[in-house]
């Protein structure tokens, strides 16, 4: 049986390379968007970086098969916008104000987005990492990246040796959970060893939870009641999920983990609307607005 599904799988991923084989050079195509390609900045005086936003050519083949091998997650996450490859402007304009309130320093923001020749280019000149993690575990990632493309297999995540991250689901909680391990990598004095560390089983329990922490923690400061419920949930579901994971637990398991996220996140979000709407009650606070205005950025040269 393990043999049977190993090579459905490379079929599947024989088949989907050669079409993601015209998303890798995107330059020529400028999606129509509030926040655009290329170099974006803040005009604010405390950001001293920049990031570079890309976003991939639609192709309907290939993301609908994207959105079918993403099912899985779309029904353990409880949301059809998980892994749907077609990431809005809100989803992309939430991470980028974390990414600028944090000023996350030269973060590659990849929006279903297939460029492997781009990762190979910023694992070389990425560092911030050193050589031996870049070229061991690093190189690892890369291959994983080219074999096994985000672009159909989805899965939001940072990429601490190139310092990209890869965005497939229109969800704005999953896309700053994936920024915020950039700000926790970043915020290390080793970072290499602290990512190749959190490679490990049980281990990455430890990032995972600070990346939670600091996404919730966003989306309750600057998201409106059903920003903050749905981002609480789904980020909880997440956690509860890659906890059964990272343990070795067993399908069921992970299920009955993302079921209780659920709840847990439910139970969260209710807490800080009720105790939001006491405090604006009181007069002794005021409701957070979101999306964070962003600055315009300006267009990428030819």
């Amino acid at each position: 049986m393990r043999i049977a599904a190993t090579k459905v799988i490379l079929l599947t991923v024989s088949a989907v390379c050669p079409l993601l084989a015209g998303c890798i050079s995107d330059h020529a195509w400028t999606r129509r968007s509030s926040v655009a390609p290329g170099s974006l900045t803040d005009s604010s005086p405390s950001a001293s970086s920049a990031m570079d936003l890309h976003f991939g050519q639609p192709n309907k083949l290939v993301d609908s098969a994207g959105w079918i091998v993403g099912i899985p997650r779309k029904v353990l996450l409880w949301d059809r916008r998980v892994d749907n490859h077609d990431v809005g402007d809100e989803t992309t304009e939430t991470m980028a104000s974390f990414a600028r309130l944090h000023e996350l320093e030269g973060v590659c923001i990849r929006v279903n987005q297939y460029d492997p020749l781009g990762e190979f280019s910023r694992l070389r000149t990425n560092q911030s990492v050193a050589p031996g993690w870049r070229y061991t575990f690093g190189t690892m990632r890369l291959i994983s990246y080219t074999l096994a493309p985000g672009r159909v297999f989805g899965g939001d995540q940072y990429n601490p040796y190139t310092n990209s991250v890869y965005i497939y689901s229109d969800v704005p909680a999953l896309a700053v959970e994936a920024a915020a391990y950039a700000k926790d990598v970043q915020s290390r004095s080793l970072p290499g060893t602290y990512a190749a560390v959190n490679e490990l089983p049980f281990v990455s329990i430890w990032h995972e939870t600070v990346n939670v922490r600091d996404a919730a923690a966003f989306m309750k400061t600057h998201g409106t009641d059903q920003q903050r419920t749905d981002g609480l949930r789904v980020l909880h579901a997440n956690y509860g999920s890659t906890l059964a994971v990272a343990t070795g637990a067993g399908p069921v398991a992970q299920v009955g983990a993302a079921v209780a996220g659920q709840l847990t996140g439910r139970f969260h979000a209710s807490r800080h609307t009720a105790a939001a709407s006491k405090s604006a009650m009181d007069g002794s606070g005021k409701p957070d607005g979101f999306p964070v205005k962003l600055a315009s950025a300006s267009q990428p040269e030819d």
